[in-house]
């Protein structure tokens, strides 16, 4: 005859769903310190990096490409912002024109103060402004830059 103690059958259960539970604390920690990783390298975007430059006919502006570096989580950015000709990126950046998919070779002066960019059929454009205004030289008048966006 088989007689069960049911006094060692809860000690079973209760064995068990401890270890279910230390289970789901650990996993949960997991998933957490992910989330946390995750958030942190969103957050820390790194420093833009210069992919090239296209300098205006008359010589006065650079347009330049650049590339906002991606994490494990996201695809590259890129931007096109105009500088006056051979500045260094500014502190704070202000593009033109933000795009995943932009290149050098889909941006062209038309003349001293028109650039066309273009960007891909289905692309997504992040951030658009059509006018810059360059820093005007000693004695001369307003530099405005138009800026001209194309699909191809």
């Amino acid at each position: 005859m088989h007689v069960v103690d049911a006094r060692s059958d809860n000690a079973e259960q209760s064995a068990m769903k401890g270890g279910l539970a230390g289970m789901q604390r650990r996993v949960g920690a997991l998933l957490l310190s992910l989330c946390l990783a995750a958030t942190v390298a969103c957050a820390e975007r790194a420093q833009p990096i210069e992919r090239g430059r296209l300098a205006s006919p008359d010589g006065r502006v650079d347009a330049v490409l650049v590339e906002w570096p991606s994490n494990a989580l996201s695809d590259p950015a890129f931007g096109m912002v105009l500088v006056a000709h051979s500045e260094s990126l500014p502190a704070t950046i202000q593009t033109q024109v933000s795009c995943p998919s932009l290149s050098l070779a889909g941006m062209r002066w038309l003349d001293a103060l028109t650039i066309q960019v273009q960007y891909p059929k289905g692309a997504t454009i992040y951030s658009f402004h059509n006018h810059w205004n360059a820093p005007p030289a000693a004695g001369e008048d307003l530099h405005e830059i138009e800026v001209l966006l194309v699909r191809q």
